[in-house]
């Protein structure tokens, strides 16, 4: 006993898209009906001879990893709009801003305004050193 559809003859029926739009963009707009279609039983190859018959030549791996990445992206869409909470606008107290006014830059900077160099070791290269002895 299968769940699939075993006449060739019944295929699913899917709206009709714009040729004009990518394969990914048109397999987006009919995603939910070809879960449904999967759901109802259809095969892959039912599936992939009627988007054939709308002109959108898909190959069994193709239709596989495009369903696959949408599935993915519409999760990756739902999990940001919940997770996220919403934005609030929030003043800064007069005390939180004197409290950054009070601490100490922790740059130095020089009196024209510019970042001092940071302290480097300076070797003479013209004495010759053995560490051997």
């Amino acid at each position: 006993m299968t769940n699939a559809k075993e006449n060739a003859g019944e295929l699913p029926s899917f709206s009709p898209t714009s040729p004009a739009r990518t394969k990914m963009g048109r397999l987006r707009e009919l995603f939910d009906e070809v879960e449904a279609a999967k759901l109802a039983g259809f095969r892959h190859e039912h599936i992939i001879a009627s988007l054939k018959a709308q002109q959108l030549d898909v190959s069994f791996d193709t239709l596989k990893d495009a369903l696959k990445k949408i599935r993915a992206e519409r999760r990756a869409g739902k999990m940001s709009k919940t997770a996220a909470p919403k934005k609030e606008v929030t003043q800064k107290s007069e005390s939180v801003a004197q409290d950054k006014q009070q601490q100490p830059e922790r740059r130095k900077v020089s009196a024209s305004g510019y970042r001092e160099e940071p302290l480097t070791f300076k070797r003479d290269i013209t004495k010759r050193i053995n560490l051997d002895e």
